[in-house]
């Protein structure tokens, strides 16, 4: 079937091409990826177990172990930053090769051949309930026992990961049902998707709409495990920017007009500010804008003590300095986020809105996206160029102890980053003002004034404290 005669949903479609085209539908695609995904993962994981806990090496060791063990340093110096950095790239391709989502295939297709009785997936924990509690908890992990430091909590979380896709994948019949509910990466990989210029769609509008075939959706099509019609029960025929997505390409194995692409999106079809979130997103929106600001201000100690002076004096209120992690994660996780929410929604009240909090927060959680995750890709960067340049030591050295002993020593000199820092800071911060320049002339565009007079003060906001921490970052 032609699509000469009808306008591409594309201005650049790398499926177009065969070659690329026969290797997405080769059988191995995306299973072999997925496998080689889930050995790097058992790897990691038995490596941090190996690494021992906290009572096996000295304290003073941890804030350096977390880039020479290799777990620590692979899961967040490389791995998490790089899955955010993708994302904002390319969407959801980390999803492509999710070790997870093989687990939950397997486990899902396992339960149905022995006749399990099994749930179907609740409404509200499809609307991102429990992966928002998810995100909470592991964000509460870090912020309180530093997870992130340590590589058997690391390996703990880990495990942790593959038993929940385990119990998801045989107690819910729903196909992908840890993906759509309960992974604590869903809500940010859906929101940030959304601001990738890549999407997956169908090339022409006018081919599917004279597909007789239907393929691409057809229940009877979804029990195969090869070039399937769509597991999360998608229509690929008409896909929008926040449907879950998660990239399996299925839909384009088994489309018999070649009709599905990915690439470079029409400017028609590019994420729009003006719809509303659901509420679990919308909340996540508003703590992620937290979470990086303090992982922002944290760089330097005029920031650090600014931005964490209010939680400090609560912890030295109640007389609990030792559980300073635990007021700071309150902080950043609840407080500050409240506090810029209740800011936006005094200021659209004032301008006139008669939403009520919950509902303006779902219309304007979306327009502080791309400076948050720009703020996030900014962090990220920053990590990956101090990080990288520790891989060598940590894969000569995998549990990293004897390593870390040596730069603690002083014995080894601990690796340089890659680039300088000076250059790489300007430039982020060049960047974050242009995202905040663009993303206020599209609420001006596409708002009503008492939305967008609270959306223009949220972007200025979070815009002023993650220029102010780089500014500190710069001078220091």
């Amino acid at each position: 079937m032609s699509t000469n005669d009808s306008p591409s949903n594309f201005r650049w479609n790398p499926l177009a091409s065969q070659a690329l085209l026969r290797l997405v539908r080769s059988r191995w695609f995306p299973y072999a990826l997925q496998l080689v995904a889930l050995l790097v993962f058992a790897a990691l994981l038995i490596n941090g177990l190996r690494a021992g806990g906290p009572d096996s090496y000295d304290a003073a060791l941890s804030k350096t172990l977390r880039k020479t063990n290799l777990t620590t340093l692979v899961v967040w110096g490389l791995w998490w930053p790089g899955v955010i950095l993708v994302t904002l790239a390319l969407g959801r391709v980390w999803c492509t090769i999710c070790p997870m989502e093989l687990v939950s295939n397997i486990l899902n297709r396992l339960g149905r051949a022995v006749g399990l009785s099994r749930w179907e997936l609740p409404g509200w924990i499809r609307a991102g309930c429990v992966a928002l509690l998810a995100y909470l908890a592991l964000q509460l992990l870090v912020a309180g026992f530093e997870v992130h430091r340590t590589p058997l909590y690391t390996a703990g979380v880990l495990l942790g990961l593959l038993a929940l896709t385990v119990l998801t994948g045989l107690l819910f019949r729903d196909p992908r049902a840890f993906c759509k509910g309960f992974c604590p990466a869903s809500l940010l990989l859906n929101v940030y998707a959304r601001f990738s210029a890549f999407r997956l769609k169908n090339n022409s509008d006018r081919v599917c709409a004279e597909c007789s075939t239907k393929d691409c959706f057809r229940a009877e099509y979804r029990e195969k495990f090869d070039a399937r019609s769509c597991p999360s029960c998608l229509r690929p025929d008409r896909l929008e920017d926040d449907d879950p997505c998660v990239l399996c390409f299925q839909c384009a194995k088994i489309c018999p007009h070649d009709n599905i692409g990915f690439g470079v999106a029409a400017r028609h079809q590019v994420a729009r500010f003006d719809k509303a979130l659901p509420l679990a997103f919308a909340l996540f929106v508003f703590i992620e804008a937290g979470f990086v600001a303090h992982e922002l201000c944290e760089e330097t100690r005029i920031t650090d003590r600014v931005f964490h002076y209010v939680p400090e004096q609560m912890a030295a209120l109640f007389g609990m300095s030792s559980a300073l992690h635990w007021f700071e994660a309150f902080w950043f996780l609840a407080a500050f986020p409240l506090i810029i929410g209740g800011v936006m929604w005094l200021a659209g009240r004032a301008a006139g809105a008669r939403q009520l909090p919950g509902a303006f927060l779902m219309r304007t959680a979306l327009l502080l996206v791309p400076v948050s995750a720009t703020g996030h890709a900014i962090k990220s960067v920053m990590k990956i160029n101090g990080s990288f340049t520790c891989l060598p030591g940590a894969l000569t050295d995998p549990i990293g102890l004897q390593t870390a002993q040596a730069i603690t020593a002083k014995t080894v000199a601990a690796p340089a980053p890659m680039l300088p820092g000076q250059l790489l800071i300007l430039l982020m911060m060049l960047a974050l003002g242009v995202v905040c320049l663009a993303v206020g002339r599209a609420a001006h565009a596409r708002l009503d004034a008492p939305l967008r007079a609270s959306a223009c003060l949220g972007l200025g906001l979070l815009t002023g404290l993650y220029s102010a921490a780089l500014l500190m970052l710069l001078l220091a």
